[in-house]
């Protein structure tokens, strides 16, 4: 009984090694012009090539944080009473952690 319980061990941490090889962390920080935090700003992440993405709510430091599979990501920002943002060619790395920081302006959400 014990070996299987170590075999299942050993199966498992491999299987997270691998899951980090193949994905990276990509930290986001939303705020208003003023510097001050935007919880609940939608940010999503979309792989390039791919038709569907990931979208996150932010908390309240105004941060959101993905583990993604590694490869280029279009991301998009939106809260309420602001602009829209979106960037592209966002490069995700294997066992990397980016961070990035959104300043949202004033403005018509339906502006983009």
């Amino acid at each position: 009984m014990q070996r299987w319980a170590t075999v299942m061990a050993s199966l498992f941490l491999a299987a997270a090694g691998l899951h980090s090889a193949e994905h990276g962390t990509l930290t986001i920080v939303v705020t208003d012009t003023h510097g001050s935090f935007l919880e609940g700003a939608s940010v999503k992440a979309v792989k390039l090539g791919a038709s569907k993405g990931i979208e996150l709510k932010s908390d309240k430091a105004g941060a959101v944080k993905f583990d993604l599979e590694i490869g280029d990501y279009g991301i998009t920002v939106r809260a309420p009473r602001c602009a829209p943002d979106f960037t592209g060619g966002v490069r995700c790395r294997a066992r990397s952690d980016f961070k990035l920081h959104f300043m949202l302006y004033p403005g018509d959400p339906a502006t983009k």
